[in-house]
């Protein structure tokens, strides 16, 4: 293989090594944001729950209004027993007063149902505030090893772009100028192997004759169809 070749395929390597780095810390805001967001669901989940059992508690103190006020009714009738003049009039506010005794029963029960179904949604609550707590350590814990991680990045980052400074400075401009056109075009490699008489990159059947020129090793060629450069894997 040429020698500028092999440095043009080092070179390549060292872009496509940079360019993972970069994708790396270029994802951290992705990350963070997917960490935050278990713990943005257990808030979520939190609040409608907490919400939910408002709602029922404040339902409980309706109820226990409407019986009170149901109570203070029966005291008013029985006191009007006393009142009455004729049978009619007194079995007349033992039924109304069997009703309302009737109606405070069935708010009883459906108090205590509601009561019961509030204890079960507190301790949903609990469950859910803890899961959060779980979810908010997880979550610190993961960016804290996120932030140290883009730190050995961007070190590693440093230290290739130094690398790769060197290695291009050693080849010549007009190769490495047409390298970069190529891979500033395609996005993901310029120079590709010949895999079964075809281009590695559009795998196009490449002609016979471009073959044999990359046999001798004379020169670089190029793909005919995407432009690439090729060479023959060993």
């Amino acid at each position: 293989m040429l020698k500028v070749l092999e440095d043009l395929l080092a070179l390549q390597e060292l872009d496509h090594d940079l360019a993972e780095l970069r994708r790396e810390i270029g994802d951290l805001p992705n990350r963070k944001a997917m960490a935050e967001e278990r713990v943005n669901d257990r808030r979520k989940q939190l609040s409608e729950a907490e919400e939910t059992y408002k709602k029922n508690a404040a339902a409980i103190r309706a109820v226990e209004m409407e019986i009170e006020s149901l109570r203070e009714q029966v005291d008013r009738l029985s006191r009007q027993q006393f009142e009455v003049k004729s049978n009619d009039q007194y079995r007349a506010l033992q039924h109304e007063m069997a009703k309302h005794r009737e109606a405070i029963r069935a708010l009883e029960d459906g108090e205590l149902a509601r009561m019961e179904e509030g204890e079960t949604q507190r301790a949903e609550i609990e469950r859910i505030r803890a899961a959060m707590a779980e979810a908010e350590r997880e979550t610190a814990a993961e960016q804290e090893a996120l932030e140290q991680r883009v730190a050995i990045v961007r070190r590693e980052l440093e230290e290739r772009e130094r690398e790769r400074a060197a290695r291009a400075a050693a080849i010549p401009v007009e190769w490495v100028s047409q390298y970069e056109r190529i891979l500033k075009h395609h996005k993901d490699r310029a120079i590709v192997p010949v895999e079964r008489q075809s281009c590695g990159g559009c795998h196009m059947k490449l002609p016979p004759q471009t073959i044999q020129d990359i046999r001798r090793k004379q020169t670089i060629v190029t793909c005919g169809f995407c432009g690439r450069l090729l060479y023959l894997s060993e």
